[in-house]
């Protein structure tokens, strides 16, 4: 099969095609959010929400898979990529709802309902899922097809995890907190890889490959954002750090980092290196 890409190839070693390019990405964000004829305070809730900060994750692991697969920047990934920082965002905004998680403050800022009002932050985060998929389905290419209902899975995931959260407040379950972990985080990592490994026309295998890596990626990240709170006092209703010590934690962790790495086997190692540091951030 024929991996060329649309940019030059990507250096072993060298910075990740995301970050290569995360100007471009930024801007393409700014200029699709920069959106006339709607009212105001919508504009205003939709920006303060996408362009407020974030480490951009999500985007950068649905460029890094069509990198892992074609070895080079993949420009159709990057509408996927904005279309699952839009998902992200709109999970983001409903979550910190008073009737979620009723949090009023992130990244430093107050949330989307308390800058806003409750009822527009309802009507910001429905707009974001739809744009989403607007932004993928406008996509003439095509992967669009199989993009759109990789997010439609996702999106239906993490209201399922979601329901299950809010049902299972406290629990000490094992089984249960991976459940909703498995929903609420790694399901979008997931369709972050997989919406860039379709964007790259990968093979099933590749998909599958990716899937699992962004799985275990997503249980790691989750535990060691559990663990960081509880190392600075933080007590969450939901946390794996309920269920059991924190050593074991740690060890269940990078037990999912070294399985994350397991699933990249299949491909050239400069193709993915920004995969392999990104998930070895997790534990160091």
């Amino acid at each position: 099969m024929n991996r060329e890409g649309s940019t030059g190839k990507i250096q072993q070693g060298s910075v990740s095609a995301f970050e290569k390019n995360r100007p471009e990405f930024e801007k393409f964000l700014e200029d699709q959010l920069d959106f006339h004829g709607k009212p105001l305070v919508l504009r205003k809730a939709i920006r303060h929400a996408v362009l407020g900060g974030g480490k951009r994750l999500r985007p950068f692991l649905c460029v890094s898979a069509a990198q892992a697969v074609a070895g080079r920047l993949v420009r159709h990934a990057l509408p996927y990529a904005a279309a699952i920082e839009y998902l992200h965002a709109y999970t983001l905004i409903h979550d910190d709802l008073p009737a979620m998680d009723n949090d009023r403050e992130r990244r430093g800022k107050p949330t989307v309902w308390v800058e806003f009002g409750e009822a527009n932050a309802v009507l910001a985060g429905d707009f974001l899922q739809a744009l989403a998929f607007e932004c993928v389905l406008s996509e003439w290419h095509p992967s669009a097809l199989l993009a759109g209902a990789v997010l439609a899975e996702a999106a239906t995931s993490v209201v399922s995890g979601q329901v299950l959260d809010l049902k299972h407040a406290g629990t000490k379950s094992v089984k249960i907190i991976q459940k909703i972990h498995a929903l609420k985080t790694a399901a979008l990592f997931e369709a972050a890889v997989m919406m860039g490994a379709h964007a790259a026309d990968a093979t099933n295998p590749e998909v599958l490959a990716l899937r699992e890596y962004a799985k275990n990626f997503g249980f790691a990240f989750q535990i060691a954002d559990d663990l960081a709170d509880a190392r600075q006092g933080e007590k969450k209703e939901l946390s794996i750090c309920n269920a059991m010590s924190v050593e074991c934690a740690k060890k269940l962790a990078a037990e999912h980092v070294q399985s994350a790495l397991d699933a990249l086997r299949c491909f050239k190692p400069e193709n993915v290196v920004p995969l392999v540091e990104c998930v070895l951030k997790i534990i160091k």
